[in-house]
């Protein structure tokens, strides 16, 4: 006869935090404490890293040689490894460099794939707006799906799954959007009108007046007392769609929950995972129909 006791993990877990919080440590800090630029450089090159364990729901990976996915993985993202691993380790001082030194490239490789991803739009004929909904925005979500997908199997609730996407893109609007019409505003006041904002703001086709010349449009920007001058486009009807495809997916996880006791997974997990797609689908063709002016 064998007996068996079974331990509370989360309890496990609190007793670990305190003791940490106690020594004035952090799970981070024991962890990653000890690396280093050399291991980080040498981390880039390594193939299917054995320190990453399965999620709940992951097979383990098989022993022996590596697959042909992760060889490609690997190939595919050294360029980025080795970027990242200029950043100072999160051992130095506290991990302060390294959160700064993070921002700063987050930073610059933002700019640098905005500009790309307007260079490839010109090129095969896409309008900044469209450009905007697809390429620029898969590059910057795509990792919110993984983090998301990865709270989602490490949480025994879709809390930090959902929250990780609204909070992203609430951050996107709120604080990155702010910022920059900030600056800009800053900007305008402190420098005026100019020939570019001007071909901006005034030969759009909704805003020309055929009967003034650009040089009436020079005198009433530098009389005006309005500020800054950002034509909306097509952004208020993008915004409406956008907003009623939002609440038809937060509907929908609702409406799971009432049903199922779950918002993700269980049961119908393949069809709401369709007409999410497909919510995201109509989102894209609507907002590119009015950008092109079919609707």
């Amino acid at each position: 006869m064998a007996r068996i006791d079974i331990e509370d993990d989360d309890a496990v877990k609190t007793i670990a935090d305190r003791t940490m919080k106690l020594l004035g440590m952090s799970h981070q800090s024991v962890r990653l404490g000890a690396a280093t630029w050399k291991e980080q450089f040498a981390s880039a090159f390594v193939i299917g890293s054995s320190d990453d364990e399965p999620t709940e729901g992951e097979s383990p990976p098989p022993s022996g040689r590596p697959s042909l996915l992760s060889v490609v993985q690997a190939i595919l993202t050294m360029p980025w490894k080795l970027l990242t691993a200029m950043v100072p380790p999160p051992g130095i001082y506290k991990g302060y460099p390294c959160f700064a030194g993070a921002l700063v490239l987050i930073g610059i490789l933002t700019a640098i794939i905005g500009d790309l991803a307007n260079l490839l739009g010109c090129a095969i004929g896409l309008k900044p707006s469209v450009v905007a909904i697809t390429l620029v925005a898969l590059g910057t979500s795509l990792p919110d799906t993984f983090a998301s997908r990865a709270a989602a199997l490490g949480d025994a609730s879709a809390d930090a799954a959902v929250g990780n996407v609204t909070g992203s893109n609430a951050v996107n609007v709120f604080l990155g959007l702010g910022i920059s019409w900030a600056l800009g505003a800053i900007y305008w006041t402190a420098q005026g009108a100019d020939a570019k904002y001007l071909i901006r703001a005034y030969r759009e086709p909704s805003t020309v007046d055929a009967s003034r010349s650009i040089g009436q449009y020079y005198n009433m920007a530098l009389g005006s007392t309005d500020g800054l001058v950002v034509p909306a486009g097509a952004l208020g009807i993008s915004v409406g769609v956008f907003c009623g495809c939002a609440c038809a997916c937060l509907g929908t996880l609702l409406v799971r929950r009432l049903l199922f006791g779950a918002e993700l997974g269980s049961r119908l997990r393949w069809p709401t995972f369709i007409f999410f797609c497909a919510l995201w689908v109509i989102y894209i063709l609507v907002s590119s129909f009015v950008a092109y002016e079919m609707i």
